[in-house]
């Protein structure tokens, strides 16, 4: 007698969470994880820093581009520096974002592909929409706050100057489109109010997925 044994596939849910700079979509997709099992959390700052140290060619694009400059002694990128630079002229940001996103979309896919056990894969990234990865997501949450409350929060956690904060703010272009968003979570009141909106998103998603996978 013969066995069949049938191996099943099982799909990752891929949760995107966009938002523009200090609007909270880092802590918003912190809490997320927290709120669904079996999920992992794949920041792309993070990413991009980890391509600016260990890719060469990504340096020296950069070096070319903006010269010295923007290098430490040790030849690493001064992020402050880079920062202050892209974000004073739209022009040197695009420079930049040529450079970075499509190896930025290319690692996330790599770390989707390679992360098949997980139920979900949540992408924390301000660039969602800019560097396309947004087309591998299932669930899209756009995090929003006024001004202010972005001013606050960066100066809390950045360490930036009130000068860099507002040049962040004014310099930064990230795309949104509208059409692909399946939650807009407003997050203009306590930490309290923020969490509680996740678990509501968090707890419909899971129902949706359970669904797709009956």
């Amino acid at each position: 007698m013969s066995h069949v044994f049938i191996r099943k596939v099982i799909k990752i849910f891929v949760i995107g969470i966009a938002g523009r700079t200090g609007s909270g979509k880092s802590t918003a997709a912190g809490y997320l994880q927290s709120c669904l099992k079996d999920s992992l959390l794949i920041d792309a700052d993070k990413i991009a820093k980890e391509i600016y140290f260990s890719d060469r060619s990504a340096r020296e694009q950069v070096k070319t581009c903006f010269g010295d400059f923007v290098l430490k002694a040790d030849g690493q990128i001064d992020y402050r520096k880079l920062g202050k630079l892209v974000f004073s002229s739209k022009e040197k940001l695009c420079r930049l974002n040529d450079i970075m996103l499509p190896r930025i979309e290319s690692a996330i896919r790599e770390k989707s592909g390679l992360n098949k056990d997980k139920k979900y894969l949540i992408v924390d990234a301000a660039i969602l929409f800019n560097a396309g990865i947004y087309k591998i997501c299932d669930y899209i949450i756009w995090v929003r706050a006024g001004r202010k409350r972005r001013q606050e929060m960066l100066a809390a956690k950045s360490g930036l100057t009130t000068d860099e904060i507002m040049l962040r703010i004014e310099g930064q272009m990230v795309k949104r489109i509208p059409s692909r968003i399946d939650f807009l979570l407003d997050n203009n009141g306590t930490i309290e109010e923020m969490q509680n909106k996740i678990k509501g998103i968090a707890t419909l998603i899971g129902k949706a997925v359970n669904n797709k996978s009956m």
